[in-house]
């Protein structure tokens, strides 16, 4: 686990656009059940705070990758909700 977090901060101090996306795609995952035991995302939260606070990368497309990580589970419940309800016996 411990190399992947350094994979992850290696890259992004390169590539400061990813950050974004990453994000999006760590939070979505850690709030995924089952998903989020695979993947580090505690460790990788952190890093990007640190990140954001030595100003190495922006914090508008974090906010906004987690934001759409949000929106995008949130959907997710909905339509699996939905889904659940109409299959259900009244």
């Amino acid at each position: 686990m411990d190399a992947a977090v350094e994979m992850v901060m290696h890259f992004l101090e390169r590539h400061h656009d990813w950050a974004g996306p990453i994000v999006a795609v760590l939070a979505f995952c850690e709030s995924v059940v089952l998903v989020g035991l695979a993947v580090p995302a505690t460790a990788l939260m952190i890093m990007f705070g640190t990140l954001l606070g030595l100003g190495i990368i922006d914090p508008v497309p974090v906010v906004a990758g987690a934001v759409l990580a949000l929106q995008l589970r949130l959907t997710l419940v909905g339509l699996v909700g939905d889904g659940l309800m109409a299959s259900s016996p009244s």
